[in-house]
């Protein structure tokens, strides 16, 4: 039934999504989409929006064609990035599930450990000068309040080279803001709902109201976020409908849906690594299962070994580099199905 729903929906939207014309749209479409079309068909435009994307859909494929199996030679090491949040249970189990993930796989992972008591601007920097105390050759994971300590990084590192970030040869983001998150700018701006917020997050833990206060603390909040410039980005995007979200979440879905399709923790919008590439999940929320997305998570680490190794050959493999160099000079990276 709800394949031909899809089907009907991306004919009534074929225009929509022609108009576009490979670009993923901006928050203020996706935001008047929203608003004037409805929650689950602007969710299900950005979602074509991305399919559509002659970029976005070489990345998809060669995703989606990756093989699952042993390490290769030399891989790379994966670090993830701890979600700041250890009071969640759920979200700070996310970092041994995923590093088991990893492990079972031969790679060699880390944890890259933050807090939830620092504010966001002094997890940026814990997070700079662990990948600056090692050259490896690594992969950064992040999640949740993790992602958007990430790209505060980034952008400090833009404006004022605080820290070598070069090892970073991929980042990727799994359904975590990179860009802020407008529940916590409306949270800030009412006395009332920071008091609210407070009493959630000392009652229940929430990770929305502990971001609030975290964002607080941070004088730098909403001033920028970037992506890292020498690496390869990549976003893993859940993408649902209103009814797939769980039902203890539904208010928070319902007061962000005014800003555009959302997860209930944050806009989809401001879930986009900018420049970057896209992986978009249909169906998952990705707010509390993660061994949902098991699978597309192994593939999309792979089709980034597989993108790392064609862009950086030289620089990982350290034995036989000539010969690489050679095929890599003559050969640039194409993305080819």
């Amino acid at each position: 039934m709800e394949y031909d729903s899809l089907s009907l929906l991306k004919y009534k939207n074929l225009e929509l999504i022609k108009e576009q014309a490979g670009e993923i749209p901006n928050a203020e479409t996706i935001a008047n989409w929203s608003n004037t079309l409805g929650g689950d068909r602007a969710a299900f435009l950005l979602y074509e929006s991305i399919l559509a994307s002659p970029e976005q859909k070489n990345f998809i494929e060669l995703v989606y064609h990756q093989k699952i199996g042993p390490a290769p030679k030399h891989p790379v090491e994966i670090w993830v990035i701890s979600s700041s949040n250890e009071k969640l249970a759920k979200w700070g189990s996310h970092v041994d599930v995923i590093r088991t993930w990893m492990q079972e796989l031969g790679r060699e992972t880390q944890e890259l450990v933050t807090f939830s008591d620092n504010n966001l601007l002094e997890n940026a920097r814990l997070i700079g000068e662990a990948i600056q105390a090692s050259h490896n050759k690594k992969i950064i994971v992040s999640f949740g309040r993790g992602s958007l300590e990430m790209s505060l990084l980034a952008k400090m590192n833009e404006k004022n080279k605080t820290h070598d970030l070069h090892s970073v040869a991929s980042w990727i983001n799994i359904a975590g803001s990179v860009s802020g998150s407008v529940w916590a700018d409306q949270i800030l701006n009412s006395r009332l709902s920071q008091f609210a917020s407070k009493l959630k997050s000392l009652w229940r833990k929430e990770y929305l109201a502990d971001l609030a206060w975290a964002s607080k603390k941070n004088p730098v909040w909403r001033s920028g976020f970037s992506s890292l410039k020498h690496s390869i980005n990549i976003t893993m995007l859940p993408v649902c409908f209103e009814k797939h979200i769980p039902v203890y979440y539904k208010n928070a879905f319902q007061k962000l849906k005014a800003f555009g399709p959302n997860n209930s923790q944050s806009l989809l919008v401001d879930q986009i690594i900018r420049p970057g590439l896209v992986y978009p999940v249909w169906r998952k929320t990705l707010i509390d299962e993660i061994e949902a997305v098991k699978q597309d998570f192994i593939r999309v680490v792979l089709a980034s070994e597989t993108l790392i190794f064609s862009r950086l050959g030289l620089d990982l493999l350290k034995e036989d580099s000539a010969e690489l160099y050679e095929e890599q000079r003559e050969a640039p990276l194409e993305l080819e199905m």
